[in-house]
């Protein structure tokens, strides 16, 4: 266990928690918005640190399969509860998250390998 990067995954995580309350207050999550795409890299980010500081250092199948896993789950938790499929190109908006949350993700696995 890490715990510089468990602290790491706190702050990203509040950081996006605030993001994500500031959005909604806003009326950032709209069907033309930008908005969604950083808070996407911040999950990936947030998710990633997470797992880095559990396993206490990089392990590709369990980094990457557990970023994913966390990413499809959250869009399958959207689908059910009916949160953004009422927007055209759902399914492209779709895999469009997955890639940021994947792309936040490699920003962190990328600051892992310097830090």
């Amino acid at each position: 266990m890490n715990r510089k990067w468990l602290f790491i995954a706190l702050v990203l995580t509040g950081v996006m928690a605030l993001a994500n309350q500031y959005g909604y207050q806003h009326n950032l999550y709209t069907p033309t918005s930008w908005y969604d795409i950083p808070m996407h890299l911040l999950g990936g980010a947030s998710i990633s640190a997470f797992i880095i500081g559990i396993t206490g250092k990089y392990r590709p199948w369990v980094f990457w399969g557990g970023l994913i896993s966390v990413a499809i789950g959250w869009e399958i938790f959207e689908f059910v509860f009916n949160i953004s499929t009422q927007r055209p190109g759902y399914w492209f908006d779709t895999i469009h998250d997955v890639v940021n949350d994947g792309i936040g993700g490699l920003c962190i696995r990328y600051i892992s390998r310097r830090v």
